[in-house]
């Protein structure tokens, strides 16, 4: 009967309805969850700048005594000479 037949018809609508619901809350979830791990990803991003900027603050120093020691050495080679 035509009753029963919009009956089913409205049950599968419901049916589908609910199932994107879920799939549109899934990916609600995901989503979160990736911009969650996007900001612990920049976190250590600009942790690791941070830690770079250092590093490059010893390495110049490390040059700086490198050419003082090279300097020293020159000039001790000098006065022996």
């Amino acid at each position: 009967t035509l009753a029963h037949d919009s009956s089913a018809q409205t049950d599968d609508a419901r049916s589908v309805a609910q199932s994107g619901q879920v799939k549109v809350e899934n990916t609600l979830h995901s989503i979160s969850n990736l911009s969650n791990e996007i900001q612990s990803a920049s976190q250590a991003v600009a942790e690791l700048d941070a830690n770079a900027a250092q590093i490059d603050e010893v390495v110049t120093t490390i040059n700086g005594i490198s050419e003082q020691t090279n300097l020293l050495a020159l000039n001790a080679a000098i006065e022996a000479a």
